[in-house]
């Protein structure tokens, strides 16, 4: 028996890394498995599919670009079709392109906040359509949405400004729907995770050859996502969390750290240059630098 027995998931950018690590322990804990990757990534996704049904899980492979509302639609038509339901979607699929504001294209923001961002909307949009459907028609309903942001967009990474923002996007969505979904049983989640992928394996830190356990190998992710996807979480709902290795941490959202009052009138230019220092009692109005990637 498994946390996940009876459920269907769905998981994009299933083919590879963090994706695949999901998708492989959602099925492991008895998930039916739908393997989501792009066009032009088939063979990936059938080795997910394959790995799966090795270790006596069920999956299939879906084809489709998660950034298209109508490749969404599709794809959350698909998991009810060939499964019978829907009741996880776990929106991994992203992409990176480096460069500071400045000096990235047109054509690499449009890609990245195509699949980082639009690729979560659409996937979720389709999967929430589902779900109040099936409440208006007084059908049992469970949904989980887990999303992936970036511990880069907490710290705004140098030279990342498409991807930071994409991901700092993606915790703006999750807080919207957890609000929006309040009224059925369907929960919204966000996990920043720390792995070594494709995306990150050139950055020194990944490297943790010869340690007794490696921190950023992709599976260290998947247990938090195997447990937001299952009954037990079902009271955990619009929350941020970064986990990689052995740690799992929640995350704030944006509170005051600090606040001043004019006393009950509008506050004056001059009156607020004088009395903004008390906004920063650590003295530190400047993001620290983030640590130095190698």
């Amino acid at each position: 028996m498994g946390m996940l027995d009876g459920l269907v998931a769905v998981v994009t950018g299933a083919g590879r890394g963090v994706g695949r690590a999901h998708a492989e322990l959602l099925g492991a804990e008895g998930a039916k498995v739908v393997v989501n990757e792009a066009p032009g990534a088939e063979a990936a996704a059938h080795e997910v599919v394959a790995a799966i049904e090795a270790g006596n899980g069920q999956a299939a492979a879906c084809i489709e670009d998660v950034a298209s509302w109508d490749g969404a639609e599709r794809l959350i038509s698909f998991a009810a079709g060939a499964f019978g339901g829907l009741h996880v979607l776990v929106n991994n699929a992203g992409i990176l392109r480096q460069g500071a504001a400045e000096e990235s294209s047109e054509a690499d923001w449009d890609l990245v906040l195509a699949v980082n961002l639009k690729g979560h909307v659409a996937p979720s949009r389709a999967a929430a359509r589902h779900w109040r459907r099936l409440a208006d028609s007084s059908a049992a309903a469970y949904g989980r949405i887990i999303n992936t942001t970036s511990g880069a967009a907490f710290v705004g990474l140098p030279n990342h400004a498409c991807y930071d923002t994409a991901k700092m996007g993606v915790v703006g969505l999750t807080l919207a729907m957890a609000q929006d979904l309040r009224d059925l049983p369907v929960t919204v989640n966000c996990i920043a995770p720390a792995a070594r992928t494709r995306m990150t394996q050139h950055l020194a830190m990944m490297q943790t050859a010869g340690a007794a356990f490696d921190a950023f190998a992709p599976q260290t992710n998947s247990a938090l996502v195997a447990w937001l996807a299952s009954p037990a979480a079902a009271h955990v709902s619009g929350q941020v969390f970064q986990v990689g290795g052995d740690r799992v941490g929640l995350m704030s959202t944006m509170t005051p750290l600090a606040s001043i009052d004019a006393g009950g009138v509008a506050w004056r230019p001059e009156a607020l240059a004088r009395a903004a220092p008390a906004l920063f009692p650590g003295g530190k109005s400047r993001l620290d630098p983030p640590p130095v990637v190698e």
